[in-house]
């Protein structure tokens, strides 16, 4: 499997337009242009994606609704609870492994809880974790059971000026 990691797009702080809780956080005009861009820089790497799951946080599922809609995702974006902030690994591995073998699937969520799973998947250690800016995406490959670290291989990470540069070239 090819597993795809997207940080939340730049979102909105509390109290804009009377917002009160985190959850509720959407996109800023700059975050729908940042989710746009991730989109098409996946596809200009030709990335063809057999699932996208999302924290059901409103940023982050914009994110992920607006990155598919660049990409021209035919399938549905899903949201996974675990993928909420606190992130549970267990539960998320249990959704990924619905997936083929050999799919190309995308999460979006949350820091730290990102970064920290980089580096829980491809280390088996826990810690700090990778930095991941908003809209920032690693690509791993799965050579196994997502319980077995030695089988998982960070690809790439791009920051957002990468996939910004990727996206206009």
């Amino acid at each position: 499997m090819y597993l795809y990691i997207l940080r939340h797009a730049e979102a909105h702080d509390l109290g804009y337009s009377g917002i009160e809780k985190d959850f509720d956080r959407p996109l800023t005009d700059y975050g729908e242009r940042q989710a746009r861009k991730a989109g098409k820089a996946l596809r200009k790497l030709d990335v063809k994606l057999e699932g996208i799951l999302s924290s059901p946080l409103v940023r982050a599922l914009q994110t992920a609704q607006s990155l598919a809609e660049k990409m021209e995702y035919e399938g549905k974006v899903l949201t996974s609870d675990a993928l909420r902030p606190g992130m549970d690994r267990d539960s998320l591995r249990k959704e990924l492994s619905k997936f083929e073998v050999d799919s190309h699937v995308l999460i979006v969520g949350h820091q730290p809880d990102l970064g920290e799973y980089i580096q829980y998947l491809i280390s088996g250690t826990k810690g700090k974790g990778l930095a991941l800016d908003k809209a920032g995406i690693a690509c791993l490959k799965i050579n196994g059971p997502l319980a077995e670290p030695e089988k998982v291989s960070l690809i790439w990470l791009l920051n957002y000026l990468l996939v910004e540069m990727i996206a206009e070239g």
